[in-house]
């Protein structure tokens, strides 16, 4: 009888881990899309910027082409961290579908981190201090709108 409210008791916390994991995971996908909403918003509104002002430069006949480059960059680096973004959800949908590993993130040493892991199994970086850094991104890209 011992055994048996062993295994259910083991089982029962593989169950409430595994939906904290997914949990988890489901919740750092949502950052990441949130993340992508925000810099998709960031970057049509300098689209608009970028209209407004060649508009109002070439109705002054005061073409600047280095502030229009200048704002043409942001953009492409807008551009960039989308495409970058996008394909960190593409790859942690990819290893969690392929692998049924739940991942919920990587590392800055392109090692994939899971929920209730410390420290990178890779390079030893506390895996706290990752999730803050992508935090910290996400409201910084939501302070520029």
């Amino acid at each position: 009888m011992k055994e048996f409210i062993e295994r259910v008791k083991e089982k029962a916390l593989e169950g409430i881990n595994s939906l904290s994991s997914k949990s988890y995971r489901s919740l750092w996908l949502m950052k990441l899309r949130t993340k992508v909403m925000d810099l998709e918003k960031e970057k049509n509104d300098k689209i608009n910027e970028l209209g407004r002002l060649v508009y109002d430069l070439f109705r002054r006949d005061e073409y600047d082409e280095p502030k229009v480059r200048g704002l043409f960059s942001a953009i492409s680096e807008t551009e960039h961290q989308i495409v970058t973004t996008e394909n960190e959800i593409k790859r942690l949908e990819e290893i969690s579908a392929t692998t049924g590993h739940t991942s919920m993130a990587a590392c800055e040493c392109g090692a994939s981190l899971t929920s209730g892991q410390k420290f990178c199994s890779n390079c030893g970086k506390e895996v706290q201090t990752i999730l803050t850094q992508a935090d910290q991104t996400t409201e910084e890209s939501r302070e520029h709108l």
